[in-house]
C-alpha cells in the first residue's frame, strides 16, 4: 500500500482521506490571500524534510521563493538541496517544460508543485478570445501529461489555481474549472473568513465537508 503525503495540517489531511495519495492530483485553489501557496509550499517543505525530492514550478518570481524560504525557517539549508526550482515566464514556456516533464525529473523525484497551474494560461486568452479553443486544448493536454506522469511514476502532484467568479455568483471557481475538474482526483478551496482563518472547503470528490485552519507565519495549522 503506498504511503500518503500529509499537507502538514490534520485537519486538511481528514477533509482529503489522509492525504495525498500516488498518483493524485490535488487541486487547491482561493482568492487572492487565502492561503493557497502557502498550502503548497507547507507540502514542499513536509515532503523534503522526509529526505524526498521536490519540483517546485512557479510563476511568481523571486517574491515567491523568498515566501518559501520564510516557511521553511532554520530548515531552509537541510531541505533546499531537494527542491527542484523552475520558474517559467509564459504559457509557451509552460507547454514547453510540460511536453518535456520526464526528461528533467530525477529518479528520486516524488512531488511536483505547480504554482500556479492557470496563471499564463489566463494571461494568454486576454485579447485572443478567437483562440479559446486552441488555449484549451493546451492546457487540456497539460493536464493529461502531469496525470500520466504521476500514474507511471508514482508521484504526489499539487496545483494552485488562480480563480474566477460568473456574473450572478459570489463563490469563485478556479479558472478553466471544467478542465482542471476533470483530470484533479482532489479540490479544495479556501475561503478567507477572518483576518487568520480560513474554511477548507472540499469540492471533489463532493463529500460536502469543509474544516477550519488558522494561517500564520509558521503555515497552515490546526485551530
Amino acid at each position: 500500500m503506498y504511503e500518503k503525503l500529509s499537507t502538514g495540517c490534520r485537519s486538511i489531511d481528514n477533509i482529503i482521506d489522509g492525504g495525498i495519495s500516488p498518483g493524485e492530483l490535488l487541486l487547491i485553489y482561493g482568492v487572492r490571500g487565502s492561503g493557497r501557496t502557502t498550502l503548497a509550499f507547507q507540502i514542499i517543505i513536509n515532503n523534503t524534510l522526509q529526505g524526498r525530492k521536490s519540483l517546485l514550478i512557479f510563476t511568481g518570481g523571486s517574491a515567491s521563493l523568498m515566501r518559501l524560504k520564510i516557511l521553511a525557517k532554520d530548515k531552509w539549508s537541510e531541505i533546499s538541496e531537494n527542491i527542484l526550482v523552475v520558474n517559467i515566464n509564459d504559457f509557451k514556456e509552460q507547454d514547453d517544460l510540460i511536453d518535456n516533464l520526464e526528461l528533467i525529473l530525477p529518479e528520486n523525484l516524488n512531488l511536483i508543485v505547480f504554482d500556479s497551474i492557470t496563471s499564463f494560461y489566463r494571461l494568454a486568452l486576454k485579447g485572443k478570445e478567437n483562440e479559446d479553443i486552441a488555449l484549451n486544448k493546451q492546457l487540456n493536454r497539460e493536464l493529461a501529461i502531469l496525470k500520466y506522469t504521476s500514474i507511471k511514476r508514482g508521484l504526489y502532484v499539487v496545483l494552485t489555481s488562480d480563480i474566477t467568479i460568473r456574473p450572478g455568483e459570489i463563490t469563485p471557481i478556479p479558472i478553466a474549472s471544467q478542465i482542471l475538474t476533470y483530470w484533479c482526483d482532489k479540490i479544495i478551496r479556501l475561503d478567507r473568513l477572518q483576518e487568520n482563518i480560513r474554511r477548507v472547503v472540499l469540492i471533489k470528490p463532493q463529500l460536502d465537508i469543509s474544516c477550519l485552519v488558522r494561517i500564520s507565519e509558521n503555515g497552515i495549522e490546526d485551530i
